[in-house]
């Protein structure tokens, strides 16, 4: 992964760990991170597997609905599901909505 160390993008992509960040706007910088990486296909491989598990710590669902519940409770340990969250993979079924609220 390449990008333009600009906006949101460091907050993924940390440099030389799961891609190579480039000054903004430095053309000539994109040019030779693309060119490293296509020489060094063993980095552009390593990059890519540490993205995938940064990915994965990032972005679980579990974990994102864990602080998900702390930030809406202002407590919380991860331990107790949240109302509504994924069990065992699969979205809990749910009855119809009835006018004002709730399930059947």
């Amino acid at each position: 992964m390449i990008g333009f160390d600009v906006g949101g993008i460091p907050d993924w992509l940390e440099d030389r760990l799961t891609g190579l960040l480039v000054p903004e706007q430095d053309i000539s910088g994109l040019a030779r991170a693309m060119e490293r990486m296509i020489k060094s296909p063993d980095l552009a491989a390593q990059l890519g597997r540490n993205a995938v598990e940064r990915f994965k710590e990032r972005f679980d669902f579990d974990r994102h609905m864990d602080r998900l519940e702390v930030l809406l409770t202002g407590h919380g340990n991860g331990s107790t599901p949240v109302r509504g969250r994924r069990q065992g993979g699969k979205t809990p079924a749910k009855g119809p909505i009835r006018p004002g609220g709730g399930s059947v």
